[in-house]
Formats: structure tokens, C-alpha cells, sequence
């Protein structure tokens, strides 16, 4: 493990993630569509935002906005970045967009979310040294809590079979539509998972 110093990292939740964009684009489809566990985004300082010139959007590799970073962390952040200091975030997670019914009995879905690891390097840490922390802490991290939860849902799910040792093919359907709603690295591990108990699904 890449014992770096003037390195570190820490997990926050995107804010505004409800919201559309200025050319009207809503973000939970972009979120839905587009994000992924361990997708790099970018931080993108708004000075002239008439809410906070501290703002600071997220956005994805093809510049689609999913939101903003909290206002107490975008001014953190800022500030940092004028005295040198270079962030570096990655997608840890996309939450929500489970499926439930409400009193009335109407289906609906929670609303979806996404997790950042955000990665600080002070002025002196180097490109590459700050590339090394990356590869080397955060991103096993995230692939070990990725696979974590993956296992934790074929273990839960393997428990609640009452007339058969195996998974049967709609509950391997079941899990891979509730995979589907998650996107990402979890979604990988668990359809390795998957193969090598020798389960397909007709999708």
C-alpha cells in the first residue's frame, strides 16, 4: 500500500442531485444513465454562481453536471485549490432507486444518489505520486467494498432458498435487475459472482 505523505481521502455525498441543469436536462437521468462506480469526475470551481461564488460543480468526463459539492466542503475546497492544493474524485457509489409502493399503492422509486471519494495532494505531492495513491489505496477500497456488497446480497439472497441449494433463474433475474439499479464496479462482481456458480440470465 502507497504510504504517500501530504496525501489523504474522504468520502461526501453529491448535493442537488434532484435538480436540472441550466440547459434543462434533468440529473437522475444522467445519474441513471451515465454513472458508475469508480468514474473519475471533475471539480469545477463556479465563481460567478449567484448563490455562492464557492460553488462547485461535479461533472462527468462528457461535462454532464450531476450536481454540486456541499457548500462548506466547496468553500474547503477552494480555498485549498488556491494555495496549490489538487483534488482529485471518483464516483464511490450510486444509491437509491429501489422500488416501493406508497399508501395508495402507486410503485415508485427512491430517489438516486451518488457518492464521491475525493482525494486531497498539498502542493509538493507529484502527478505521479498522487496517480501511485489512487491506484494503490482508494481504488481497492472501493473494488473491496464494491465486492463486499455483492457477496453480502448473494449470501442473503442464498439463505432465504428453502427448496434448493442453487439460486433458481428468477432469482438470478431478481438480482440482476436489483444489480442493474445500482450501476458499477458491484455490478461487475457480481456477474463474476454469478458465472461461476453457473447462473445466467436471459438478459
Amino acid at each position: 500500500m502507497a504510504d504517500i505523505p501530504g496525501i489523504k481521502h474522504f468520502y461526501t455525498k453529491v448535493a442537488g442531485v434532484t435538480h436540472r441543469n441550466d440547459d434543462r436536462s434533468r440529473r437522475q437521468e444522467i445519474i441513471e444513465e451515465e454513472c458508475e462506480a469508480l468514474v473519475k469526475v471533475t471539480l469545477d470551481h463556479e465563481p460567478d454562481n449567484p448563490h455562492d461564488p464557492n460553488a462547485v460543480k461535479v461533472l462527468l468526463p462528457n461535462g454532464d453536471q450531476i450536481g454540486y459539492l456541499d457548500r462548506r466542503l466547496a468553500g474547503e475546497t477552494v480555498r485549498r485549490a488556491a494555495r496549490g492544493y489538487r483534488h482529485v474524485a471518483f464516483i464511490s457509489a450510486v444509491t437509491g432507486g429501489d422500488e416501493y409502493f406508497d399508501d395508495e399503492g402507486n410503485e415508485k422509486t427512491t430517489t438516486l444518489g451518488v457518492n464521491l471519494v475525493i482525494i486531497v495532494a498539498e502542493p509538493e505531492v507529484s502527478d505521479q505520486d498522487a496517480q501511485r495513491y489512487a491506484d494503490e489505496v482508494v481504488i481497492p477500497e472501493l473494488q473491496a467494498d464494491e465486492q463486499s456488497d455483492a457477496a453480502r446480497l448473494l449470501s442473503r439472497n442464498s439463505q432465504q432458498q428453502t427448496s434448493s441449494d442453487h439460486l433458481t433463474p428468477a432469482d438470478v433475474i431478481r438480482l440482476t435487475e436489483e444489480r442493474n439499479r445500482r450501476p458499477g464496479c458491484a455490478g461487475a462482481v457480481l456477474s463474476v459472482l454469478l458465472a461461476l456458480m453457473g447462473l445466467t440470465s436471459a438478459r
